[in-house]
C-alpha cells in the first residue's frame, strides 16, 4: 500500500502484469456494452486509473491509524461500478 520510495519503482515493474491484467478485463467489459456519446474506451481507463490513485491515496494516508483491507476493497468495488453504470449508454426507454 504504501512501500518505502526506493521500492516504488521496482514494485511498480513486479505489479505491470496484474494491472495489465486489469485493463485488458475492463477493456472485455467495454467490448460487450455501448457506451454514453462523447465517452471512448481510452477515457474510460483513463477514469479508472485515476479511481485507482484516488484509492491508493486515500488509504496510504490511513496507514498510521491502519488499513482496514475490508474497506479498501469494497471501495474499488464501488468505484469500479460507479464506473461503469457511469458510463455505459442507457436505454432511456426501460428508464
Amino acid at each position: 500500500m504504501a512501500p518505502p520510495r526506493h521500492l516504488v519503482e521496482a514494485i511498480s515493474e513486479i505489479r505491470a502484469p496484474f494491472d495489465a491484467l486489469n485493463i485488458d478485463i475492463l477493456k472485455g467489459i467495454l467490448e460487450q456494452v455501448e457506451l454514453r456519446p462523447g465517452m471512448t474506451k481510452t477515457a474510460v481507463i483513463d477514469l479508472f486509473r485515476q479511481y485507482q490513485e484516488f484509492i491508493n491515496v486515500k488509504y496510504r494516508a490511513m496507514e498510521k491509524t491502519g488499513i482496514d483491507i475490508a474497506a479498501r476493497e469494497e471501495s474499488c468495488k464501488q468505484a469500479v461500478d460507479v464506473l461503469l453504470y457511469g458510463v455505459i449508454a442507457r436505454d432511456e426507454a426501460k428508464e
